[in-house]
């Protein structure tokens, strides 16, 4: 099951944004953890049994990436998938556990991925995966759907206000 976490944090960086190195350090309640994980925000934290998953991104408004990342006990990442193209744009908006081993992610209007959790498989597979699948068309469930619409509504009154400036 995934719980929510507020328990991670990243340290902040200094200097111009283009010269800040590939890995944050990682933060537990404020202390060093001891590892460093890829992008400089962590966008969705959560507890997936005995392991972490963080989902972190690089803060880059023109080129949105996000890291998908699971971590073992020793905050050493085990499984890791990403999510990004050149001038793409994968701005998320929410996040959420479907069900033991999986997560919605709904990013910008109705563009929705799952990602799973894929536990390891006999002696070929020891530890588990992160698999990110994309939805051509929108999961008609009624939290997917609640959250399209909120991000819809939210749109549609940033172009009412911005028009009437």
């Amino acid at each position: 099951m995934f719980v929510p976490l507020v328990d991670y944090s990243l340290a902040t960086h200094d200097g111009a944004y283009a010269e800040w190195p590939l890995t944050t350090p990682l933060l537990l309640k404020g202390v060093a953890a001891g590892s460093s994980v890829p992008g400089y925000v962590i966008e969705g934290q959560y507890r997936w049994h005995e392991y972490v998953l963080l989902i972190t991104s690089w803060d880059c408004p023109f080129e949105e990436t996000y890291d998908f990342l699971l971590l073992d006990a020793a905050h050493q990442i085990v499984a890791r998938t990403s999510l990004g193209a050149p001038y793409g744009s994968y701005l998320l908006h929410a996040h959420w556990p479907i069900d033991d081993r999986s997560l919605r992610l709904h990013f910008y209007r109705a563009d929705c991925y799952t990602l799973m959790v894929q536990r390891p498989a006999g002696w070929w597979r020891r530890r588990p995966r992160l698999r990110l699948v994309h939805h051509r068309r929108t999961p008609r469930d009624e939290r997917t759907q609640a959250s399209v619409d909120a991000l819809l509504a939210q749109l549609a009154a940033m172009g009412t206000r911005s028009s009437s400036l």
